[in-house]
């Protein structure tokens, strides 16, 4: 924009954590208001959703003044579900403005959930990479192929272990490597819900049971599957409750603690 000008304002103090406002939370709104902005974005808040004192000043700053926009992030307690807002986002007159994502797929037809989506790239980022940090020091190899071997001893199949990560990962990357959502729903959801009983199964895919040692690294195939994610947002879209197609999973989202 030619001869733009921003106006910041500091509400921290010093390296410490948290905002602190005047009395009058719409201050600093109205002073750069006065000294020529008309647009006023912050991406910071709380997590209570309610309509307070702090809003209601907020929607009398844009009333008197007429011509100023204030934004505020919708939150980031979009993992507690709907009615996660802050009390900024509670101001009738405040533009709230949730964050978004995409999924790893841009060519599905079906909506993604955010976390699905992210767990699709966690596993696509280790099983592909031989050289990604959940590889490092060594404990990630270590637990597959004792995993394995236990699978691979119960089911009476061999079992040789992988020598390194890149072995590792030149086995599982071709199983997960194609986007697609049937590819997907093909491999990692047969691993999401490996039987562990059935011996006429490849032991190699029972990599799931490392999930049950709590190991920091763990493959999350049940999160990356979620059979039915898809179909329940696109929905919910459909209906028109919210656009989760493209809302990340950490976004705050409504109604406003009165029902808006």
């Amino acid at each position: 924009a030619p001869k733009a000008k921003i106006v910041f304002s500091d509400a921290s103090k010093k390296k410490g954590r948290g905002v602190y406002l005047p009395l009058d939370s719409s201050t600093p709104m109205r002073w750069a208001h006065k000294l020529g902005a008309r647009i006023h974005t912050n991406s910071w808040g709380d997590s209570s959703n309610i309509y307070n004192s702090e809003s209601s000043a907020y929607d009398a700053a844009v009333y008197e003044t007429q011509d100023l926009l204030i934004l505020f992030a919708a939150g980031n307690d979009g993992s507690e579900g709907y009615g996660s807002l802050g009390s900024q986002p509670n101001s009738k007159n405040v533009l709230a403005v949730g964050a978004a994502t995409q999924p790893l797929n841009y060519t599905l037809n079906n909506a993604i959930r955010a976390s699905q989506s992210a767990a699709r790239w966690e596993l696509k980022h280790t099983l592909c990479n031989p050289l990604s940090m959940a590889w490092s020091n060594g404990y990630l190899l270590k637990d597959i192929n004792r995993i394995l071997s236990g699978v691979c001893g119960s089911f009476r199949q061999n079992f040789t272990d992988f020598r390194s990560p890149k072995d590792a990962t030149e086995y599982y990357c071709p199983k997960i490597s194609n986007d697609t959502n049937r590819d997907w729903h093909r491999y990692v959801c047969y691993v999401a819900s490996f039987n562990f009983s059935d011996p006429n199964l490849n032991c190699m895919d029972g990599i799931r049971r490392l999930s049950y040692l709590g190991h920091p690294h763990s493959f999350s195939f049940a999160s990356a599957c979620e059979a039915h994610a898809a179909y329940n947002l696109q929905k919910q879209y459909t209906q028109g409750t919210f656009s989760e197609r493209t809302l990340a999973y950490f976004s705050s989202k409504g109604p406003t603690g009165d029902g808006r």
